[in-house]
C-alpha cells in the first residue's frame, strides 16, 4: 500500500566534512541524498494515506449530509480491504459509490467555498465542538464563527 522506504533518517554530515570546491559539493549531495531519501519516502508516504482517509472521510459525511448512504465506515477490525482504520460500506453486496452529479455537486460547492463544502466540514465542525466547550464565549467570536457556517 505505501512506496518502499525505510523509513529511517541517516546521520548527515555538515558540509565542512567533505573537500572543498565542486567535487566536494557533488559528495556532500550525494550523501544526503543517500541518508534521507527513505525517510522523505516513507514520511511522504504515511502523509499522502492520512490525507486521502481524511478526503474519504469528509466526502463521506457530505454524502450523508446530501440525504445519501455513507461511503466509508470505520473498520471495527483490520483486513485486507481496510485503509487507515475505513472500510467502504456495502450496499445489497456492493460498494456504495458516488454518482456523477454528486460529484459534480460537491465541486460547485468546493468552487465557491460553501461551507456545506466537503473541505469545509472539518472547520464547521470545529467551530461546533468549540461553542459546545465555551459557552460563554464573547458575542463577537460567536458572530464570526456563524458568519461561516
Amino acid at each position: 500500500m505505501y512506496p518502499a522506504g525505510t523509513g529511517e533518517l541517516g546521520v548527515i554530515k555538515s558540509r565542512d566534512a567533505f573537500s572543498d570546491g565542486r567535487e566536494g559539493d557533488e559528495h556532500w549531495y550525494k550523501h544526503v541524498e543517500e541518508n534521507t531519501s527513505g525517510f522523505s519516502e516513507a514520511h511522504r508516504a504515511t502523509s499522502t494515506a492520512f490525507e486521502h482517509a481524511m478526503y474519504m472521510r469528509s466526502i463521506s459525511e457530505w454524502v450523508v449530509l446530501m440525504g445519501f448512504s455513507p461511503l466509508v465506515e470505520r473498520a471495527l477490525a483490520p483486513g485486507p480491504n481496510v485503509f487507515e482504520g475505513l472500510q467502504i460500506v456495502q450496499l445489497d453486496g456492493q460498494p456504495n459509490v458516488m454518482k456523477a452529479e454528486m460529484i459534480v455537486a460537491m465541486l460547485s460547492l468546493m468552487s465557491v467555498g460553501d461551507a456545506r463544502a466537503p473541505k469545509n466540514l472539518t472547520l464547521v465542525r470545529k467551530i461546533k465542538e468549540r461553542e459546545a466547550a465555551a459557552p460563554n464565549e464573547p458575542l463577537a467570536a460567536k458572530r464570526a464563527k456563524e458568519s461561516i457556517s
